[in-house]
Order: C-alpha cells, then sequence, then structure tokens
C-alpha cells in the first residue's frame, strides 16, 4: 500500500477541513454523494480513506451515519479535532483497511471517494474489497469513485505535465513512464522555486479490473456510471 506522504504534505489545501478550498471541496463532494447514493436515511457507511474528514462529512451532511478510516494518523487526529470543534458526530480511526476492526454485517454501506484506487497493488484491492464484504450487511452496497487511467491514456487525455498549486505553491507534475509489467505510471512532481522533486508511483485501475476483483470478492451487482463532464473517471455501485 503506497502512502504518498509527499504529496498530501504539497497539496495539504486540498484536504483541510479548516480551509476555503477544504470546505468548497465538502461543498462538491455533498453534492457528488446526493447524486449517486442511494440508501435508507440513517444507513450506516464505512467511509474509507477518510483522510481528514472531507468526505466523511460529505456523508454526514446527507443525512447518513458514518465512520471513517485512514491510515494516515495526523490525518485523522486533525478530522478528529475538527469534528470535536463543530460538533460533528463521528467515529474516526486510524487503520489498515486491508483488516477492518469491526465485526461481520456491522456497516450498510461503505464509500471510497477521491480516486483511491491509485494507492493500491491489485493484491491489496482484492484484501480491500474482501474485507468490505464482509463488514456490510447483505443487500449493501459500496461506492467507489476512480480514474480510468488505462481509458485516459488510450483515449489521448492523459497529460504528461500538469501544473497544480499546492500547499507552499505550484507543482509540476511530469509523467515519467508507464510500467505495464509491474501496472503503475510514475509521475515526477516538481517545486520550481526550490527545485526539489520526488516520484509517485501510482497504480494504473481500468473498469474490467475493478469489475473483476469486485466479482470475485462477492459483488455479483455492479455498476458503473460515468462522470458527469468527466469522460474517463467512473462511479461504482456495487451491491453485496
Amino acid at each position: 500500500m503506497k502512502m504518498f506522504e509527499e504529496f498530501y504534505a504539497d497539496h495539504f489545501n486540498m484536504y483541510d477541513p479548516y480551509g476555503e478550498f477544504g470546505q468548497k471541496r465538502v461543498e462538491n463532494l455533498t453534492e457528488f454523494v446526493m447524486r449517486y447514493i442511494d440508501a435508507p436515511k440513517d444507513s450506516l457507511f464505512l467511509d474509507i480513506g477518510c483522510g481528514a474528514g472531507i468526505s466523511t462529512l460529505a456523508i454526514l451532511h446527507n443525512g447518513y451515519k458514518a465512520v471513517g478510516i485512514d491510515i494516515r494518523e495526523d490525518a485523522v487526529e486533525l478530522a478528529k479535532k475538527y469534528f470535536r470543534e463543530t460538533d460533528v458526530e463521528a467515529e474516526l480511526i486510524c487503520g489498515d483497511i486491508r483488516k477492518i476492526p469491526f465485526p461481520n454485517d456491522t456497516f450498510d454501506a461503505a464509500a471510497m471517494l477521491f480516486n483511491p484506487l491509485p494507492h493500491w497493488s491489485m493484491s491489496d484491492f482484492w484484501e480491500i474489497a474482501s474485507e468490505i464484504n464482509r463488514i456490510i450487511k447483505p443487500g449493501g452496497q459500496l461506492l467507489i469513485e476512480f480514474l480510468d487511467i488505462i481509458d485516459t491514456a488510450l483515449a489521448g487525455l492523459w497529460k504528461n505535465i500538469i501544473v497544480m498549486s499546492g500547499e507552499n505553491g505550484a507543482t509540476m507534475h511530469v509523467t515519467s513512464g508507464f510500467n505495464v509489467s509491474e501496472g503503475f505510471v510514475r509521475q515526477t512532481f516538481i517545486d520550481p522555486g526550490t527545485g526539489k522533486s520526488y516520484n509517485l508511483d501510482m497504480q494504473m485501475w481500468s473498469r474490467w479490473l475493478v469489475d473483476f476483483i469486485l466479482k470475485k470478492t462477492g459483488f455479483p451487482d455492479i455498476e458503473f456510471k460515468r462522470r458527469e463532464h468527466q469522460s474517463t473517471r467512473w462511479v461504482v455501485i456495487a451491491k453485496k
């Protein structure tokens, strides 16, 4: 499982619930959850990869209950602090989602938002999907938002150079190459101001890979919906 510590440090404003950018993401994600999740109110969701709580807030704003889990302790502690100060009721835990610390059939649903799949190899995702199947109730659903990297590249939509605004200024993301034997794309992140650079190996995912693993781990009913105005970004709704 890839942690991407340097990326999250450089782009902290995207995940900070205290900041203006973070609050705007809460608003946008709240609308996204409203559009794609159809579950009874008061359903209990497991928010997988909750980070500092932005996705958890979006789930809560739609009238659901939520437990957030993330492997990054600093992000979870920031979320707990923000939730305490704003009187938000939700459990937040630091943990490895390959070994979810809850009994069988605990949750009504689970969500993976913000395109988390590049963090995970196929074996990681197989373990994660198996665990999710274990902890959600029969008939429960799993919502996944992800970028189909393979489709993006084949459609000619992949950008080899991207400039993004981060916590410490602009950074350049340069694609160094695709590793088709191990299934990842390497991106080099460069800070033009300081000359600092680092590499991220992002796992490549496509619909057929997601579909295969979900079916093998106990999700027979799977629907793919294209995100509006984003031709290779997809929403998966899988039912147990």
